[in-house]
């Protein structure tokens, strides 16, 4: 992309790799648009990078419509790490990316959401309204902690998800 930009689904409604789903139409951007970092490994690789970003979010719309998704362009620093990732997603050579969220409503799936979208009869959690805190390019979509249902239960819990995108 020019300027070192990559556009990229970062989260969907899909049933995750933890049995559980995102309900993106809930996602709230208002803490993140004052501060659109996007990191590497939500900044757990601390060999490598640390919390230090790798670039910037520049839009990020939550679409709402048939198949809910959360689409972002980020635009990668110029430092020789962020460079050496930039060409990696535009050479297709890596194309995950997570998000971490601090959720406000979850729970297990109501009468009314199974009968919308079967599939979630038997997912552990659906997490309905969430907050986005930062989105990451990762190695391997979805390699964050699995959290414990203590965890789960804690609202001040963030959780970090990852989506593989096409």
């Amino acid at each position: 992309g020019p300027n070192r930009t990559i556009t990229a689904r970062i989260s969907t409604n899909s049933i995750d790799r933890y049995n559980t789903c995102f309900d993106v139409r809930g996602c709230d951007l208002k803490a993140y648009q004052g501060n659109k970092v996007v990191l590497w490994e939500h900044g757990k690789d601390l060999v490598n990078r640390g919390s230090l970003p790798i670039g910037k979010n520049v839009w990020i719309p939550v679409d709402r419509g048939s198949v809910p998704k959360l689409i972002a362009k980020t635009q990668f620093k110029k430092d020789n790490f962020s460079q050496q990732l930039f060409e990696a997603y535009r050479d297709n050579e890596m194309s995950g990316w997570s998000i971490s969220a601090l959720p406000s409503d979850f729970g297990k799936p109501t009468d009314q959401e199974i009968r919308s979208r079967p599939e979630l009869a038997d997912v552990e959690m659906v997490f309905r309204k969430f907050e986005l805190c930062e989105y990451s390019a990762v190695a391997v979509p979805g390699n964050a902690e699995c959290l414990t249902e203590d965890e789960l239960r804690s609202l001040a819990s963030v959780i970090s998800r990852g989506i593989p995108v096409p």
